[in-house]
């Protein structure tokens, strides 16, 4: 799989490498093949010069004047190794004596034959060295190949260098943490990498973790709440505990869920003369209220402290709905109940215990780092329920020691399905929350198989699993949790968390299962896998949003150099000898004085309009119009002739002015209008201009355009260099 990195560089790479070849084995070459030409061109002219000079002493037949001449010019031309002189016959009459030639260098021969008049008079033959003349220049342009490696390779470097640094080293950030996020790992908060589209994806990461976050911590606190609502349940079947070290540690519990720092679960009760007071399970004290509206802290019948009637307290026992005070600092008096010394309270909130109707005790805690809220009262209210019931269950059991009503009670009043069966799987307990959960009743369900409460396709998996973990072993007691699938009387399956204890007793084996329903866990849990969807859906859309104006929503000037470097490239292809490339550049006529006169936010709301019916006009699928700058836009058009594209541009400034925005401060018109400037290239035409000439001539076409009245669409053709 590419990489960015190599996506982007490559091309810079394949072009950077092309350059290089083209300039070593055709431009270089050409060069020097081009010097040599000259050089022997200009040699064959110092040869006809030479003829010339010595034709009259070839006519006098004054020979000794024609030696000194092609002595003298041999002497000034030292890469002249020969020069013979043949009169018709083919007999050498110059030099008298043979020269001597060197035989490590290649001599390049030359002849001319001296005429007059159409008659031959003699051939001179010149034997001389080219390379001696050319190979400083040769040299130096060969040498230019080095200086265009080095400066290839610099360009290079320095490209993967702001490659790594602006583009590569965000992305890997932003990527990175996008994987911790996926894990689940929401602490990391993004930070702002730049403010551009990759800056802009940083924050709709940093929002969509924020999103995350939220929901795992609501999802965690959800659990948590059920964690503890379990833990009074479990001790709704409890037979050896003692009353206070069950709520303490069901406080110790408390606490930790909801972050507080201190704080007691109270049960109220009222004495002989009906009179309420509080037994706080911290204390070996109760808060009583006496008939003179003071509340009383006492041991046993001595008094030992008086709290106002008016303290926190004192209020929620009287009024019996929650009480806060969010300080920032409550004093003990206010709180009407006696806390450590070392503690200092800062908040304090107390929420009344109710089953059913009956106000039967108190929560109070104390000290949350962010305050308290009535929020909370909701948030905890199944826990609430489930403590109140615990009171009651824990009062039924002492008056009722030993009675199956009392258990029966307790059953009936928990929050969560509890279901009983014997040793062969017969239902024989089965409280209203079971009810509730499997659409059945007691009298409809009970002396049943537990299996009819299981889909048919998973009993014999259950039977399996509940044989291996509960029949084969000689254990008293079994307590094992697990998730299953329950089936309603409607044939609908149910998600379940089943907690299951085996007990031996005298009458033999029992099984008591506590049964949750966990449809909200799962939906929760799906939306939380619907999160990562989306953020999966944020890395897809990355390049997309890097590649589009935020205004207009059309192309930003990266996507068009992508595009332009792409169709540029098309029209080098083989078998496109007949292809051509549209570029229009438009401006909207007077764009400042508009804004000037409506104001910016109207001035942005035009440029959408005018886009967006640009881009109506050009709604090919190869055509791109990108948000060159400002009020400037561009429209890349390939396989578009110069004819289809000036009708196409007439058609674009028909829509514009048919959308009829006014513009009282324009020249040009009544209402908004557009200049536009044309230039077509064809295939035929790219080794003779380059991309930036052409964006060039739409540009000097638009000029034009403005200068002959605005308004209007001008085409100029490509400018071919000479």
């Amino acid at each position: 799989m590419m990489t960015l990195r190599f996506k982007l560089l490559f091309p810079l790479f394949l072009l950077l490498t092309v350059a290089f070849m083209y300039s070593n084995y055709f431009v270089i070459p050409s060069y020097v093949q081009l010097i040599e030409s000259s050089k022997i061109e200009e040699e064959e002219s110092y040869i006809d010069l030479l003829s010339r000079a010595i034709l009259p002493d070839l006519l006098e037949s004054d020979l000794a004047n024609m030696y000194d001449t092609l002595n003298k010019v041999l002497s000034q031309r030292k890469h002249w190794y020969s020069l013979y002189l043949y009169n018709p016959e083919g007999i050498r009459i110059y030099p008298l004596e043979e020269r001597y030639l060197p035989k490590n260098i290649p001599l390049d021969p030359l002849q001319k034959e001296v005429v007059f008049n159409g008659t031959n008079y003699a051939t001179v033959r010149l034997m001389l060295d080219i390379d001696a003349t050319t190979n400083q220049k040769i040299n130096f342009i060969q040498n230019i190949k080095y200086y265009v490696l080095l400066m290839l390779i610099f360009t290079f470097l320095f490209t993967l260098l702001l490659l790594e640094n602006f583009v590569s080293k965000p992305l890997n950030y932003l990527t990175n943490l996008a994987n911790k996020i996926t894990k689940g790992n929401y602490s990391a908060r993004v930070k702002t990498v730049s403010r551009d589209e990759v800056g802009l994806l940083g924050n709709a990461l940093e929002t969509m973790r924020q999103s995350l976050n939220e929901r795992a911590q609501a999802i965690d606190y959800y659990t948590r709440i059920q964690d503890t609502i379990r833990l009074v349940q479990s001790k709704f079947i409890s037979e050896h505990e003692q009353r206070h070290v069950v709520f303490l540690e069901l406080q110790r519990h408390i606490l930790l869920l909801t972050g507080c720092e201190d704080g007691f679960i109270g049960e109220l009760l009222h004495d002989d003369n009906d009179q309420p007071y509080l037994q706080p399970y911290f204390l070996n004290k109760v808060l009583r209220i006496s008939s003179e509206k003071a509340m009383v802290f006492n041991h046993g019948h001595t008094p030992e402290a008086l709290s106002d009637m008016n303290s926190l307290l004192g209020k929620i026992i009287t009024k019996g709905q929650p009480v806060i005070d969010n300080g920032p600092v409550v004093k003990p008096e206010q709180l009407g109940f006696p806390v450590s010394p070392t503690l200092e309270c800062k908040n304090f909130i107390a929420l009344p215990l109710y089953s059913g109707y009956k106000f039967v005790g108190v929560l109070c805690l104390v000290n949350r780092q962010n305050g308290f809220d009535l929020s909370m009262y909701n948030e905890l209210d199944v826990l609430l329920q489930a403590l109140a019931q615990l009171i009651v269950a824990y009062r039924e059991r002492q008056n009722l020691v030993g009675s199956e009503t009392r258990l029966r009670t307790v059953i009936e009043h928990s929050v969560e399905g509890i279901i009983s069966t014997n040793e062969h799987g017969i239902i024989t307990e089965f409280n209203s929350a079971a009810e509730r959960i499997f659409g059945y009743s007691q009298e409809q369900i009970k002396r049943s198989h537990v299996n009819t409460l299981v889909p048919s396709g998973l009993i014999d998996e259950y039977t399996r699993k509940f044989t291996l973990q509960f029949i084969h072993t000689q254990a008293r007691q079994i307590h094992i949790e697990s998730e299953a699938t329950g089936l309603h009387r409607n044939s609908q399956e149910i998600p379940l968390e089943i907690s299951i204890s085996r007990v031996i007793t005298s009458e033999g084996i029992q099984f008591t299962g506590i049964v949750r329903d966990i449809t909200e866990r799962k939906r929760n849990a799906e939306k939380l896998n619907q999160a990562y969807a989306d953020l999966q859906e944020a890395h897809e859309l990355l390049e997309e949003q890097n590649r589009r104006d935020a205004l207009t929503g059309l192309a930003n000037r990266r996507f068009m150099e992508e595009k332009l470097r792409y169709e540029w490239q098309q029209l080098h292809k083989p078998g496109r000898n007949d292809a051509y490339l549209t570029i229009m550049l438009c401006d909207i006529d007077h764009f400042k004085l508009y804004n000037d006169t409506y104001g910016h936010p109207q001035g942005d709301l035009c440029l959408k309009q005018v886009a967006g019916s640009i881009a109506k006009t050009f709604a090919r699928d190869n055509d791109l119009v990108v948000r060159y700058g400002g009020e400037e836009f561009m429209i890349i058009c390939p396989n578009t002739s110069p004819e289809s594209a000036q009708k196409l541009a007439e058609q674009m400034l028909q829509h514009i002015r048919a959308m009829r925005l006014a513009h009282e401060q324009s020249d040009s018109a009544e209402y908004v209008t557009i200049s536009v400037g044309i230039t077509v290239v064809h295939s035929s035409q790219i080794n003779d201009i380059d991309l930036e000439q052409t964006i060039q001539r739409a540009d000097a076409a638009l000029y034009e355009a403005k200068q002959l009245g605005r308004n209007q669409a001008v085409y100029l053709p490509t400018i071919i260099n000479a």
